[in-house]
């Protein structure tokens, strides 16, 4: 029998996909969110656009690609489509409230020439 003395985590984490039409900037985000400069949640936006575009690797890049199902990845290459991958943590870095927020945030996204589909925490 093993024994943990150290710190146990009860973490949540959930993973997210954005495909576009064109690479991603940070001013497709923006556009998305769609917030005024002058309105009072421009601030919080901006925080949550930063992370999701720091987090957000090409999917050569990412690790995060290989919890999606084979079928659901092939499908969204074949489109041609810029995809891009990524994880929130609740942990988050440093205790990082934003991506603690993300993490449980219904974030699904669908446009035209850009989506953001997010997966529930586990």
């Amino acid at each position: 029998m093993k024994i943990r003395t150290g710190f146990v985590s009860n973490s949540s984490s959930s993973s997210f996909v954005i495909t576009s039409n064109r690479r991603l900037t940070k001013r497709m985000l923006i556009e998305t969110f769609g917030v005024p400069k002058r309105h009072p949640l421009r601030q919080m936006v901006g925080g949550m656009i930063d992370t999701i575009f720091s987090l957000a690797k090409p999917v050569k890049e990412s690790e995060d690609w290989e919890y999606f199902e084979d079928d659901y990845r092939e499908s969204l290459l074949k489109k041609g489509k810029f995809v891009y991958v990524g994880s929130f943590s609740d942990e988050g870095n440093g205790g990082e409230t934003i991506e603690s927020l993300l993490c449980w945030t219904n974030l699904n996204v669908k446009g035209k020439d850009f989506s953001i589909e997010h997966k529930s925490g586990y």
